[in-house]
């Protein structure tokens, strides 16, 4: 048993030396038609015991985030059609259940948040919300 659990504890809890830096992770905005930007999947003000609790088993959302994170970083650091597409086809699922309309212009850009300043690394074209969602 005391086997089983050296083997376990590590995954529950993880080292902070598996990083070699921690550095500002990409942000992701969007805006329609050249409006404001609006940030992507906003992270709740605050949340019940009961969520978090819930949200350690079962967080299908959080997992998809994180997803968007590592496609952001991977636009930032080398931009590829997959990785782009990609980006595209999962913001314009989102925003088309959002009751956006098809003929509405999308446009996104990532954001690094840092404690200096903001910095953003990438802006997309603008492309008619029909497009990305076909």
């Amino acid at each position: 048993m005391a086997h089983v659990l050296s083997l376990l504890l590590p995954a529950l809890i993880p080292s902070w030396r598996f990083f070699k830096t921690v550095e500002p992770s990409p942000r992701l905005e969007w805006m329609i038609n050249k409006g404001t930007w609006r940030e992507y999947r906003p992270r709740p003000f605050s949340i019940s015991g009961w969520q978090m609790a819930r949200r350690l088993i079962w967080n299908p959302q959080w997992n998809d985030a994180l997803y968007m994170v590592s496609l952001a970083e991977r636009l930032t650091i080398a931009p590829d059609d997959e990785t782009l597409n990609e980006k595209w086809n999962r913001l314009g699922r989102d925003l088309a259940g959002q009751g956006i309309q098809a003929a509405d212009q999308v446009r996104f850009r990532l954001v690094f948040v840092s404690w200096a300043a903001p910095e953003v690394t990438y802006f997309s074209e603008m492309r008619l919300l029909s497009e990305i969602t076909s």
